[in-house]
């Protein structure tokens, strides 16, 4: 399968699912109030997920993806090339970082990372005082107009590392705000878990996109330091 295909069908199932809480939330009658018990269930899980997140923005290779794109594993065979930043060491990817205090940072997980403390602090917020997010669909439209431009800045070509920063600080709050507003229309935990799931696939979809941009940048280079190749395998 080659990644192009494995990208389309990530996008169709990420816009099959958000078709489908949209559904939910216009033909569901909404609740007029949510259970202080739901609130504190649906953001303990979240919170942990965003906690998940945040380890692998500091250590990205500790949970491998089951396709993924990953370093060269034959360096004999063409030159090596250093990473900084969890990025190759080369122009190509001097936008996916950016430079402080003389360190270089992968600007994408820098964004993420401060997105997934705001999503914290929104979902800690909701859990002791619940955020009245109406009317419903609204927010939960922004949510996915957050989680679009994620995909949208992802993909560009040219970018500069503050821009990617912050394109990327929206994913989580989106997520949390699509949670939020399918617990509190539904008042179902088991509702709120569903979403939570949904946000793993759409994360998988930020991550493809992500993959498949590396590798196109790889090939459309001159050097013959490939660090990125594509691999047509799944693990396990």
């Amino acid at each position: 399968m080659s990644h192009t295909k494995n990208i389309t069908e990530y996008i169709a199932l990420s816009l099959l699912a958000a078709i489908l809480l949209v559904i939910l939330i216009v033909f569901t009658p909404q609740r007029q109030q949510t259970g202080f018990a739901t609130n504190i269930i649906v953001a303990t899980a979240f919170i942990a997920s965003c906690l998940i997140g945040i380890s692998m923005t500091l250590k990205p290779n500790w949970l491998r993806n089951h396709h993924r794109l990953e370093t060269n594993e034959t360096p004999q065979q063409t030159p090596s090339r250093a990473f900084r930043g969890h990025h190759p060491d080369c122009e190509a990817f001097h936008s996916h970082t950016i430079e402080h205090r003389g360190k270089a940072r992968c600007a994408g997980c820098l964004g993420l990372s401060i997105g997934l403390l705001v999503a914290i602090g929104l979902m800690t917020t909701n859990a002791v005082a619940p955020l009245l997010l109406s009317p419903s669909l609204f927010w939960l439209l922004l949510g996915f107009l957050m989680i679009a431009t994620v995909y949208a800045e992802t993909i560009l070509r040219w970018r500069q590392p503050i821009s990617h920063v912050l394109a990327n600080s929206l994913l989580a709050p989106g997520y949390a705000l699509i949670t939020i507003v399918v617990t509190q229309h539904t008042g179902n935990s088991i509702y709120g878990f569903f979403t939570l799931l949904l946000c793993f696939l759409w994360t998988d979809t930020r991550i493809q996109l992500s993959y498949w941009r590396h590798q196109e940048l790889c090939a459309s280079c001159g050097e013959p330091c490939k660090s990125y190749v594509e691999k047509v395998t799944y693990a396990g």
